[in-house]
């Protein structure tokens, strides 16, 4: 099953921009099934719709007990959940500072030589 949700060639991305701790890079992937770690990165079109209308973090957990373990997530996880649009196909990871998520976009590096 696939857990992307497309909206004008762009795919939903859940992050989590506020400080304190982060939702994809707190959540220990180990042991999980590809459609788990497929819903954690991308959430699903009911999920996505939650977290654009700011649903609250009770209820996003709730939603998202469903979907994982509840050994994996806590309720602080989904306090401040946002989705990122990007194009469909463009590579990127998600990175932290000081528990507040972005979207770092792949990019070669322009490197010198001596």
């Amino acid at each position: 099953m696939e857990y992307r949700t497309y909206k004008a060639r762009k795919v939903a991305v859940i992050i989590s921009p506020g400080y304190g701790s982060g939702y994809s890079t707190e959540i220990n992937m180990n042991g999980l099934s590809t459609a788990q770690r497929e819903f954690l990165k991308f959430g699903d079109l009911e999920f996505v719709k939650m977290i654009e209308a700011k649903a609250s973090a009770d209820d996003l957990y709730r939603y998202a007990l469903k979907k994982l373990p509840a050994n994996i997530i806590s309720e602080d996880l989904f306090e401040s959940l946002d989705i990122a649009w990007l194009q469909v196909g463009e590579r990127f990871r998600i990175t932290k500072y000081d528990g507040a998520e972005s979207i770092e976009i792949y990019k070669p590096f322009d490197w010198s030589t001596a």
